[in-house]
C-alpha cells in the first residue's frame, strides 16, 4: 500500500533539508535555487512549496535540526558530568572536540549571517533562535558546574554568552585552517580554562531538579 502524504512526509522534509544542506553549501543562500535545492534532493518543486513557503524557511528548519542536534550532544556530556563530576574538564574538552566540518556547513551559517544583515525579518528570526539557543547553552553549563560543585561568578546568561562567542570562534578558525585535520590543542584548553576562570567553589552546593 503506498504511504500517504503525512505518512511520506517527514521523508520529504528530511530530503529537502538535505538537499538545501548541499546547494547552499556549493552555491550560497542567494545562489542556491528552489529549483537546485529541489534537485539535490530529488524532489520536485511542488513537494518543496507543500512543505515550505520560502528558501528562508527552509534554511531555518535546517538551523533547528543542527541547533538540536549540537544541543542534544551537549546535553548528552552534562548528563555524563552529573554522573562523574571530575570529568568536566575532560568533556569540555570534548565539546570543542567536534569542529570537523565536512559538509560545509560552518560557510553555509555565515554566509546566511550575511544575508540576514540585510534583511531585518531574516535578522529578527536569527535573534528569536539564539535567544533560545542560549538559554539551553545557559541551563546545561549551571547543571555542569553545579555537579562539579562550582558556580558561575558571572550572571550564567552572560556565561552562555561567552562560551558560544568563543566556541564560535574557534569552530571559525579550526575551519579556514588548510591543515585541519588533527583535534585542535587551543581548542582543547579554551573552555576548561574560561569555565574556571569564571566559576567558583560553591559554598552551599545546590542539587540540581530537572523539573525546576
Amino acid at each position: 500500500m503506498p504511504k500517504s502524504p503525512t505518512k511520506r512526509r517527514p521523508q520529504t522534509v528530511a530530503a529537502l533539508l538535505d538537499g538545501a544542506l548541499h546547494a547552499f553549501a556549493e552555491r550560497g543562500f542567494d545562489g542556491a535555487s528552489i529549483g537546485y535545492i529541489c534537485e539535490r534532493a530529488g524532489l520536485t518543486t511542488g513537494a518543496f512549496y507543500g512543505n515550505f513557503a520560502s528558501k528562508q524557511e527552509l534554511f531555518f528548519a535546517l538551523l533547528r535540526e543542527r541547533s538540536n542536534a549540537v544541543l542534544a550532544h551537549f546535553e548528552e556530556l552534562t548528563d555524563r558530568v552529573e554522573s562523574r563530576p571530575e570529568l568536566l574538564d575532560e568533556l569540555l574538552r570534548e565539546a570543542v572536540d567536534t569542529q570537523q566540518d565536512p559538509d560545509g556547513w560552518m560557510l553555509v551559517s555565515l554566509e546566511f549571517r550575511l544575508f540576514a544583515m540585510r534583511h531585518p525579518d531574516a535578522a529578527q528570526e536569527m535573534l528569536a533562535h539564539e535567544l533560545r539557543l542560549r538559554e539551553h547553552i545557559a541551563a546545561l553549563l549551571d547543571r555542569a558546574l553545579r555537579a562539579a560543585g562550582r558556580r558561575s561568578s558571572i550572571e550564567v546568561d552572560e556565561l552562555a554568552r561567552l562560551v558560544i562567542a568563543v566556541y564560535t570562534g574557534l569552530s571559525l578558525r579550526h575551519g579556514s585552517r588548510p591543515d585541519a585535520t588533527e583535534p585542535d590543542l587551543l581548542a582543547g584548553r579554551v573552555l576548561p580554562t574560561l569555565l574556571h576562570a569564571l566559576s567558583e567553589r560553591d559554598s552551599q552546593p545546590r542539587a540540581y531538579n530537572s523539573a525546576s
